[in-house]
């Protein structure tokens, strides 16, 4: 965007002898205008950019927060000459006014851009922080893949303590049920310490769909958890694992881009009574590091050719904290006649997210960079599940196919405002903040997968397992787990 200073075109007439009183703080003049004295201001001068039809409500918190702002942002102009970025601020919002004037036949209307209705709705858009959304969804994936990771591992510790007779401990490639005393004749992975370690990779990717609330994005999430556990009995088992994971999104339309990286740690047990009932928890606290970049695409107000947009690549960069629980109870049973697993469970997980507030920064100097205040995420959710696998002798070793349903209901995570305020507002008093709402949770959905494990007779364990998430309204989401493991 240009970084010019245009001739003041939107202030309100008569300002300069309205009486403006001005103190000085910290080398910024604020203004003090009554109430009383903005209702003498002519409306026809204002201008009305919340009448624009067919806005969103991103949009309309946007177009309120401007039609407050820039006609007192012209009259501080008018006493003292904005510069920097305040100036080109007051460029950008005086544009847009006076282009809303123009369509409505009133006002001044000589920085108007020239734009239709839905041209206006879509400058709205860019100068609104949608985006912002994209951190906490990406958030609330990888929490719920460390969870999932850790309880498929649970899983397979479980049925090791039940599988069917003296060395039954099962083997465990990405946390899948392998029949160990097929190929060993006893308990692989469980020496004498009774300590085992596992290493899981994991990749996931999707889509969402562009609402009247939040961008749309596709993003891509690679992750890595190494842990080890220990029997205690053949009932009780405790461990630990730590995570690393990263997200990469991209907006639609080339609308920027959204990185994480995720480092957590979860703590772990499980515990089967007699009658084949078991109980499980897990605690996980992470830290997150957040980059973001927004693009925004809009005329040069000073010149505004008719479909020639000017890229500003406003980024920020943030931290934030994760803490989750998790507990777990049901029960697995076991078929000895055809080698058959199955399983029932239900789960409950709580996590709270937390997103420290940031300052953007701008490439061109257009003067939208925004303050984004602090974000808290917080989700109830329950689940329940169905498992079944089979363990199938071949000349090469064990081929265990598998299968997993489960359903899910989010209790909280309800829709929630992301509040900002433009960094150049020249008062900085609260009075200009605004918000966009993100989209309200999807309350029911599914998720099914299908996998294979394997044991070589090497004893060198393969497996691959594919999971898709069914029954969400805007977004898509499936899961690719794949890895090889030797003994140790």
């Amino acid at each position: 965007m240009t970084k010019r200073r245009m001739e003041s075109s939107c202030e309100p007439r008569g300002s300069e002898s309205r009486g403006i009183v001005q103190t000085e703080t910290s080398g910024k003049y604020l203004p003090r205008i009554s109430a009383a004295l903005i209702t003498l201001l002519p409306p026809i001068a204002l201008g009305d950019l919340t009448q624009v039809n067919g806005m969103n409500e991103a949009e309309r918190n946007t177009a309120t927060m401007i039609q407050a702002l820039c006609p007192q942002m012209v009259l501080l102009n008018n006493q003292t000459p904005l510069v920097g970025g305040q100036a080109q601020l007051l460029v950008e919002c005086r544009a847009l006014v006076q282009t809303s004037n123009a369509q409505q036949g009133s006002g001044l209307t000589n920085n108007d851009l020239g734009y239709d209705e839905p041209e206006l709705r879509e400058a709205l858009s860019q100068i609104a922080h949608q985006e912002v959304a994209i951190e906490s969804s990406t958030a609330t994936e990888t929490i719920d893949g460390q969870f999932d990771t850790i309880s498929t591992r649970m899983s397979a510790l479980r049925r090791g303590a039940i599988g069917g007779g003296p060395g039954g401990l099962s083997l465990n490639m990405d946390g899948q049920h392998m029949l160990a005393n097929v190929m060993t004749g006893g308990a692989a992975g469980d020496g004498a310490s009774g300590w085992s370690l596992y290493l899981n990779g994991n990749y996931n990717f999707g889509d969402k769909e562009t609402t009247s609330r939040e961008s749309g994005f596709d993003y891509d999430n690679y992750g890595v958890t190494f842990g080890a556990d220990r029997r205690l009995s053949a009932a009780t088992i405790f461990g630990a694992a730590v995570g690393y994971a990263t997200t990469e999104s991209e907006v639609v339309d080339n609308g920027g881009t959204f990185e994480d990286e995720n480092q957590s740690l979860s703590a772990y047990a499980t515990h089967t009574y007699a009658n084949g009932i078991y109980i499980d928890a897990i605690v996980t606290y992470g830290m997150v590091d957040y980059d973001t970049l927004r693009k925004v695409r809009l005329p040069d107000p000073s010149n505004p050719v008719a479909g020639v947009l000017t890229d500003d690549d406003i980024k920020g960069s943030t931290e934030g904290e994760q803490t989750a629980f998790s507990l777990g109870i049901g029960k697995d049973f076991h078929s000895a006649s055809n080698n058959l697993d199955y399983g029932v469970y239900g789960r409950a997980q709580a996590y709270r997210s937390r997103i420290d507030g940031y300052s953007e920064t701008s490439s061109t100097g257009s003067g939208l960079e925004l303050e984004v205040k602090e974000q808290v995420i917080n989700s109830a959710e329950m689940t329940l599940g169905a498992q079944i696998s089979r363990s199938l002798s071949r000349s090469y070793g064990v081929l265990v196919p598998q299968a997993r349903v489960e359903y899910f209901h989010e209790f909280e995570n309800d829709s929630r405002g992301i509040t900002a305020r433009y960094i150049h507002d020249p008062f900085n008093n609260g009075a200009y903040l605004f918000s966009v709402p993100t989209d309200n949770p999807d309350r029911d959905f599914f998720t099914v997968g299908l996998g294979v494990s394997a044991v070589l007779q090497s004893g060198t364990q393969m497996f691959a397992f594919y999971e898709t998430t069914a029954g969400l309204d805007d977004m898509t989401n499936h899961s690719v787990i794949f890895g090889v493991r030797g003994e140790f």
